[in-house]
């Protein structure tokens, strides 16, 4: 079965936590290559339907502006299962290696794509020479319990639904 996904931030239901626990990461390289220097958000978008369980986030990667306003860099997916559970929900992303995070295929791609979507997932997952399976970093365990919550919010809003315990 195919989802038709629609995404929201997760700040929207929990604004007080998404400013404690969003990743924030300031840029000051000039190399070559590098994003502008400045602060960066990766803000945290999950599936707003209730019935769908599709353990998947879009990161939208902004960088705050001078005002003070935030623009969009670029958007990635993070996925932390494996390709199986994806194929036998629908989604196919094309991606070999999940879990993982890649550029979202749903944007036109974006000059910064690669940058962020390496430096993000660095901040994810750990990669062992010993083991071909990544490590989940505390911060990886974060995005899934900010998932959790939205969709049990989601749930009590929709008491006819259940979150499948996957």
């Amino acid at each position: 079965m195919a989802y038709q996904m629609t995404f929201a931030p997760f700040y929207e239901y929990f604004p007080v936590l998404a400013s404690e626990e969003t990743l924030q990461i300031n840029i000051t390289s000039q190399a070559p290559g590098d994003p502008p220097s400045g602060e960066y958000y990766f803000h945290e978008l999950f599936c707003f339907d209730p019935e769908c369980d599709c353990q998947n986030a879009i990161i939208a990667v902004n960088r705050k502006n001078k005002e003070g306003k935030f623009e969009e860099v670029t958007r990635l997916r993070f996925c932390w299962k494996n390709n199986t559970f994806y194929e036998e929900i629908g989604l196919l992303f094309g991606n070999d290696i999940l879990p993982g995070v890649f550029p979202d295929m749903n944007r036109r791609p974006a000059r910064f794509d690669d940058y962020f979507a390496k430096l993000f997932e660095s901040k994810c997952y750990e990669r062992s020479h010993n083991s071909f399976k990544p490590q989940e970093t505390p911060y990886t365990k974060k995005v899934k319990h900010h998932y959790k919550l939205y969709k049990e919010h989601l749930i009590r809003k929709s008491p006819n639904k259940q979150l499948q315990d996957k």
